[in-house]
């Protein structure tokens, strides 16, 4: 190839790539992000996988979420959201085995160990689950509710990050779940007995 045509392809233009306005590369990385991290181990959830998954530059990522963290955050908010949604029509536990749930607890763990900020994973869900619980066992206080709402949700996620290293198989897990329920039912009773009413 001689000097002048070597010359002549370098002084193309480079093909740029259609505009994605922001509201769709957001949706796009973390849809991506979130089919990524069902197929690899977490730390093989690279920006460069996601953006390559997502049609999309990894520069976009720090453009719309500031930094992996900022786009992990927000996988877990949209996970969170769709268990949620579904939890909804139904007003039991059965968001703690969700597999969006599942997932973002999983992966929150992960990110906390990896030096994450608790903070950006926090949510209204507690509240939420603590309501849901008022209006199912009948009247009860706040501090019998919220405790029983907060105590239940650190099991279940913990479950769901060690459940499998303290070979607590399935049918075990429902004898638990068995159990608490047995215990929400007796909430005003043992609220009376703790002094709390």
């Amino acid at each position: 190839m001689s000097a002048e045509a070597t010359h002549h392809e370098k002084a193309l233009p480079r093909t740029r790539r259609p505009f994605v306005p922001a509201a769709v590369a957001q949706e796009r990385l973390i849809e991506s992000t979130i089919n990524l991290l069902g197929q690899f181990p977490f730390d093989q959830v690279t920006s460069g996988r996601i953006t390559e998954a997502a049609e999309l530059t990894i520069p976009t990522i720090w453009r719309n979420f500031d930094s992996m963290e900022g786009l992990f955050a927000n996988v877990c908010r949209v996970l969170l959201q769709r268990s949620v949604e579904r939890w909804s029509t139904k007003r039991d536990a059965s968001i703690f085995i969700d597999p969006d749930f599942q997932l973002r607890t999983r992966l929150i763990a992960w990110l906390l160990a990896e030096g994450a900020d608790p903070a950006i994973f926090r949510s209204g869900l507690i509240a939420e689950l603590t309501d849901a619980l008022k209006q199912n066992v009948g009247p009860i206080a706040e501090r019998t509710a919220t405790t029983y709402t907060q105590l239940t949700a650190l099991i279940l996620q913990a479950y769901v990050v060690f459940g499998s290293t303290m070979n607590i198989p399935p049918e075990q897990f429902a004898d638990g779940f068995a159990f608490m329920t047995h215990i929400r039912e007796q909430l005003p009773q043992i609220e009376t007995e703790l002094g709390w009413n």
